[in-house]
């Protein structure tokens, strides 16, 4: 059972008018802005007692580290100004008490307290001089807790490596000259691994280079580099056919689950038989978008993309039930969504007991917590 919040003096209730769902908004503050993490990785994880965060003062494009203790009987908040990072790289450690991050040319992990400890470095024969423009867009661990995999801007190229966390070593899998990111370990096999293809501007000209598969799945063993679903092309085919695949993490049960901005949510086995038609678990406009561990609730934000013209709202889906419930109608952020990419980015915590989503209904930027088994008893 989670812990409960309204005994917590860090955490004021705050009920969605529409919907009647209750949320619980850290509004204790320790740094200016105060977001939940990229929806990728859980900002809650392990026994639940520990709430990680994005720490940020604005107009610095930076945020560093913040945790809270979810216990109203031992309530803290801290930041970490040594643990400063521009992009949604961090991960909490399986345990929940200490945090991966990336820091110039390193990975670095945070305890509770105290100073963050090395884990890992970009060699320099890796880098031969070239500018290092990202090393990790958001860093996974393999299923067997043996490496992290990197998905490194490096100069003109992007490569994926991976990263052994007992010695430090890193082993480059493959290198382009075009844009690939958001590569994410199965949470099953420790070997398997998805990287996406992504669109960019020529640092140069400023010449803009699309893309046609936007998933694709590899390995360990450089054994495999392939789409997804290669009948399902970015800009080709028909609109019948076609899912346009982003913001895409993997499902508990082992399938890859992407997000169509119109036809919403789907899913697919990475061994399925050629020609599989993904599953379309969610159907509507969605953006990004995440399951728990049962793969029957869901979670998604609808859309950051026009915030400042209406708001963005937060909606939770009941697979079994074909239900969707708003958790939150939020107004445009009192600053801009960028750099701080303050996109709500709900997420479920790893065993599933809280949905984790960026707010600004107060006023601010706030990070809040709804208790999943409310919103299924709902």
């Amino acid at each position: 059972m989670p812990l409960d919040l309204s005994r917590h003096p860090f955490f004021t209730p705050w009920t969605e008018p529409a919907s009647g769902v209750l949320s619980w908004i850290l509004t204790e503050r320790a740094a200016a802005t105060q977001q939940g993490f990229y929806f990728v990785n859980p900002g809650i994880a392990g026994d639940e007692r520990y709430l990680w965060f994005y720490a940020g003062w604005p107009p610095t494009p930076s945020k560093c580290l913040g945790v809270v203790s979810l216990d109203p009987e031992d309530p803290f908040i801290r930041t970490f100004p040594t643990t400063f990072f521009q992009k949604e790289s961090p991960l909490v450690a399986a345990d929940g008490r200490s945090c991966f991050f990336c820091s110039g040319n390193g990975v670095w992990r945070q305890g509770l307290d105290g100073d963050p400890e090395p884990v890992l470095a970009m060699p320099e024969e890796i880098l031969r001089k070239r500018p290092l423009r990202s090393l990790a867009t958001h860093l996974t661990i393999s299923a067997d807790g043996r490496y992290l995999l990197l998905d490194t801007h490096v100069g003109s190229h992007w490569l994926v490596a991976i990263g052994e966390i007992a010695t430090g070593a890193v082993e480059v899998l493959k290198e382009w000259p075009a844009h690939h990111d958001h590569a994410q370990f199965s949470p099953r096999d420790p070997d398997l691994f998805l990287i996406a293809q992504d669109w960019w501007h020529d640092p140069t000209s400023g010449t803009y280079f699309g893309y046609d598969h936007r998933t694709w799945l590899m390995d360990v063993r450089r054994t495999r580099y392939e789409p997804l679903s290669p009948k399902d092309w970015y800009e080709h085919g028909t609109d019948a056919t076609r899912t346009r695949a982003s913001h895409e993490w993997w499902g508990a049960d082992g399938s890859v689950c992407w997000v169509d901005y119109d036809k919403g949510v789907f899913s697919l086995a990475p061994d399925a038989p050629p020609g599989t038609r993904p599953t379309h678990v969610w159907k509507g406009p969605l953006c990004h978008a995440h399951s728990d561990p049962s793969m029957r609730y869901w979670v998604a934000d609808e859309s950051p993309y026009r915030w400042t013209t209406q708001p963005c709202e937060v909606r939770f889906f009941d697979r079994e039930r074909d239900a969707v419930t708003v958790i939150a109608a939020l107004p445009k952020p009192p600053v801009p969504r960028h750099p701080l990419h303050l996109d709500p980015h709900p997420h479920f915590s790893s065993r599933g007991n809280w949905v984790i989503y960026t707010t600004t209904v107060m006023g601010r930027v706030d990070v809040a917590l709804t208790p999943t088994g409310s919103l299924a008893a709902g």
